[in-house]
């Protein structure tokens, strides 16, 4: 839930190239903000825009969600599982 906040809060406040791109391909920010959260925290590897998450990497704020998300999914459940 956080990681969604996170991303549909940067998709729909900021501006700057990353929300343009995603005005310009069509995608609506609460749909792209789950798939992303979703994605991360499956680890997946799977974006909606064909430049996949290259278009974040001037984004800190992004980066490290979706870095959170993949860790807490990929490795911090299946811990938080067993213990």
């Amino acid at each position: 839930a956080i990681g969604f906040l996170i991303f549909f809060l940067y998709f729909t406040c900021a501006d700057g190239p990353i929300v343009d791109k995603l005005y310009r391909e069509g995608l609506k920010p609460h749909y792209h903000a789950l798939y992303l959260t979703v994605s991360a925290f499956q680890n997946n590897g799977l974006t909606m825009t064909p430049s996949s998450a290259m278009d974040f990497a001037s984004s800190p704020i992004l980066l490290n969600t979706i870095g959170a998300l993949v860790v807490l999914g990929n490795t911090g459940l299946p811990i938080m599982v067993r213990l």
